[in-house]
């Protein structure tokens, strides 16, 4: 940095230093990601700027860890990656490379696991030691812990003396188990899978083994091109970090490879674990003796970073917030950050049991994570940052909306009153215009209607009268008679929209229409046993007891909406273009202006879903058909990218006859 003394270099030094080494023990995080890659680049740019400076280890020293290396010599170096912040300096690398070998090369693509780095050594066809990437030269032996990973084969299908280097890592089952067993045994749960793995793999006094993976991505000993090596291996008996992630193949076009890494990481969150980018690397060996190393990094290879999914914060407040079911979960407010390129001020803490079984502090430094497009998450507190100021999360003793009892007979506590404790945002929710779509009967209404006592559920909604509602507040007889016509209207709504209205906890929209096509009217829905109700697509066992239970809960209510005549349309009509789309992923990305104006984008779903399309909200290589409004933006991009077609608002209209 131009603006740093050689204090705040050295300065800027030690703190690295000291999150490297915790990075590599896997203790607690100090730095996430995001913030570590920045001062790295910043170390780089004053050691760049002022050589002289550097007295002692520079800083690609300390970032490879040279604090924390073992006693096990490596019998080849393990080099660092240099890595490229976005397309551009992957472009950079990759036109370097080619013009440096003098033509096109066969580049592999793997996806850069977020674990730790190791070598399993084996001894005809034995495994005898798992050593740790440590300083690149030397590391530490963990065959006690390391054998144990997922992946890792304990005995080798030939007797071959070879190397497999790969990733140990924490997947995102094996992260909750593990963090399961150590606040069990009275731990802290880890920060993150990362931290997980190194510290499972450093355990060697506790009497549990706690769950790894493992996934090859290199070996010493096997003869071919890398994907040739990497297929022996597999045959060997070991996992592939190109198999975990399905990719295959080779690629020479850079276009080719920035669509695969972006398909990948548009995968991120349904990978099932945690990757902070995709390494690109060079096939065959002739070219990547050509290009060469550097002192710390091989010239055929590079890792592209994907924007960080994961940063540190400070907890300010957990809020008990009541939904419209009588739910009550802990919501936590935290000092604004930057994750996954949106600003988080808000994330969930999911349930009041993992509040307490975490030990969260108001106060505390939180991992927090946001993958993909889901809501942002609290992962867990960095203990060892604390500074007993912190104070404890206390826990509602009632219900925060309407003061009565809570039930905490599940994870998820409820309010004893149910729906009826939150029965404004009930009703809103069934009659706003992705459910029941009543105009004129907004929140100010429902309010005085509930009240007036003249509703208590959406079944009373219908059989309001003009007269009724002429006598409320701001209300005149034409006005009464417009929202009656609504009403009116609603009775016709499809199976899919009333039964979103119903609110059924663990559904939403597009569940709610995946039910419509597997139910043919509200009483069919209601006879689904708990296996009849996981034939649906999107549902396990655990959600199919709880919307079974739902519907015992609801079964009043449908007796009530079926003596009015109100059961759900026949959705026959709506199924009569199904061949414009038939089994197509179709995604909508910006503003709908010309024909679709008038349509949310729920209601754009509702239409792709009714002509045999699958609605989603993220481009991948799997995404069939992108719909281009106005002002469409990265997604847009993405498919351009990907070779996914994309249509004008005119043009999808024209393709379904409208």
């Amino acid at each position: 940095m131009s603006t740093w003394t050689k204090e705040d270099y050295l300065s800027a030094k030690s703190q690295l230093r000291e999150a490297s080494e915790n990075y590599y023990l896997g203790t607690d995080l100090t730095m996430d990601d995001a913030t570590y890659d920045q001062l790295l680049r910043a170390i780089e740019a004053a050691e760049l700027a002022h050589p002289d400076w550097v007295d002692g280890d520079s800083v690609v020293a300390v970032a490879s860890g040279a604090a924390v290396s073992g006693d096990v010599v490596h019998t080849h170096p393990l080099l660092s990656l240099d890595n490229a912040m976005g397309d551009d300096e992957l472009k950079t690398w990759f036109e370097r490379a080619m013009a440096d070998y003098g033509t096109a090369f066969e580049v592999a693509v793997e996806p850069k696991l977020d674990g730790l780095a190791i070598v399993a050594r084996y001894e005809n066809g034995h495994l005898v030691q798992v050593v740790t990437r440590g300083d690149g030269l030397a590391g530490e032996d963990v065959t006690l812990r390391g054998r144990t990973a997922k992946g890792l084969p304990q005995t080798l299908t030939e007797p071959l003396s070879i190397e497999l280097r790969g990733e140990v890592y924490m997947s995102d089952a094996d992260f909750a188990a593990a963090n399961v067993l150590r606040t069990a045994n009275a731990k802290p749960a880890f920060v993150n899978p990362r931290n997980g793995a190194a510290g499972a793999l450093r355990n060697q006094s506790d009497s549990y083994a706690l769950p790894l993976s493992f996934a090859c991505y290199d070996a010493n000993g096997l003869e071919g091109s890398h994907v040739e090596a990497m297929a022996h291996a597999a045959r060997l008996g070991a996992t592939l970090a190109r198999d975990v992630a399905s990719l295959t193949g080779t690629y020479t076009s850079y276009d080719d490879v920035v669509k695969v890494i972006a398909d990948l990481g548009a995968r991120r969150p349904s990978l099932g674990f945690a990757i902070d980018g995709a390494v690109v690397k060079a096939n065959a060996p002739e070219v990547r003796a050509k290009l060469g190393v550097t002192s710390r990094a091989p010239k055929w290879a590079i890792a592209y970073k994907y924007p960080p999914e994961e940063r540190l914060t400070t907890l300010v407040e957990v809020i008990a917030q009541v939904g419209r079911t009588g739910v009550i979960t802990p919501r936590a407010r935290v000092v604004p950050v930057e994750v996954g390129g949106v600003t988080v001020e808000f994330a969930t803490m999911h349930n009041w049991e993992l509040v307490q079984e975490r030990d969260w502090r108001i106060g505390d430094t939180v991992t927090i994570r946001r993958a993909g497009e889901v809501i942002p998450e609290l992962v867990a507190p960095l203990v060892s940052a604390r500074k007993g100021t912190e104070a404890p999360v206390v826990a509602p003793t009632t219900c925060p909306r309407c003061g009565s009892a809570i039930d905490k007979s599940e994870k998820r506590w409820r309010c004893v009153k149910g729906r009826a404790c939150g029965l404004v945002e009930t009703l809103c929710y069934a009659v706003s215009r992705d459910a029941l779509d009543i105009e004129g009967l907004g929140e100010k209404l429902v309010t005085q209607l509930v009240d007036a006592g003249l509703i208590s559920d959406i079944a009373d909604v219908f059989s309001l009268q003009a007269s009724q509602l002429a006598e409320l507040d701001r209300m005149g007889d034409q006005s009464a008679a417009n929202v009656i016509e609504q009403i009116d209207k609603a009775r016709s709504a499809s199976r899919a929209r009333l039964f979103t209205a119903l609110g059924i906890r663990s559904t939403g929209r597009s569940l709610c229409r995946r039910l419509a096509r597997r139910y043919m009217d509200l009483g069919e829905l209601f006879g689904a046993t708990v296996a009849d109700l996981q034939e649906v697509d999107g549902i396990g066992t655990e959600k199919a007891v709880v919307i079974r239970a739902e519907l015992d809960e609801l079964s009043d209510l449908v007796t009530k909406l079926t003596s009015l005549g109100i059961t759900g349309k026949s959705d026959d009509e709506e199924q009569a273009e199904v061949l414009a789309l038939a089994g197509k992923k179709v995604v909508v990305t910006g503003s709908m202006v010309g024909v679709f104006a008038d349509k949310s984008r729920n209601e754009m779903n509702e239409l792709i879903e009714s002509f045999g399309g699958k609605a989603s909200s993220s481009v991948s290589a799997a995404t069939d058909l992108v719909v281009a409004g106005e002002k469409a933006g990265s997604k847009a991009t993405k498919a351009a990218e990907l070779g996914v077609k994309v249509v004008t608002e005119a043009e999808f209209a024209e393709l379904l006859g409208l």
